[in-house]
């Protein structure tokens, strides 16, 4: 319940900046708080996700920051080494996908984990610049359970990983 919550009022905040409306918020001592809450549950200890990313800086920052809360994180370069991962290791609890990448793009890579035997079950989220309705109807079209845009927000991140791991 704390993390629907936690996922209304982000949505709240991401409107209240769009209109510029009066709209009740997470404030930013609430988001903390619900950081904490996640970090200090151990919610996260021991599961196993693939990031795939074809950008060092973005890797490196969802990495730390998914190690820090207790994530086994696997690296995937671009979407076709996404999918090498994936077929290496069946034990991933969760995929973080970029859309746009090298070689194979999140989109394919997507649809070929959902061919694969285990594939309809693993959640995966896209991660991408693109910010457009159409965009996002195209990620959960390919098979993406959801969907975020970059930059990444850390701590709406971690509620929705929560929420698609509880």
């Amino acid at each position: 319940m704390v993390d629907e919550v936690s996922l209304f009022l982000h949505g709240m905040e991401e409107q209240k900046s769009r209109h510029t409306a009066a709209v009740g918020a997470a404030t930013p001592h609430t988001k903390g708080l619900i950081k904490e809450k996640i970090q200090a549950e151990g919610h996260f200890e021991g599961k196993r996700i693939l990031l795939a990313d074809d950008d060092e800086r973005s890797v490196f920052a969802l990495q730390s920051v998914l190690e820090q809360a207790g994530f086994q994180v696997s690296i995937g370069r671009n979407g076709l080494k996404a999918l090498e991962a994936y077929r290496a290791d069946k034990d991933i609890d969760l995929i973080l996908m970029d859309i746009m990448m090298p070689k194979m793009d999140g989109y394919q890579a997507i649809r070929a984990i959902r061919q694969e035997v285990h594939g309809q079950e693993v959640p995966i989220i896209a991660l991408t610049a693109k910010a457009m309705k159409e965009d996002r109807d195209k990620c959960l079209a390919a098979g993406a359970n959801d969907y975020m845009t970059k930059p990444i927000d850390v701590e709406k991140l971690m509620t929705l990983l929560r929420v698609w791991l509880a």
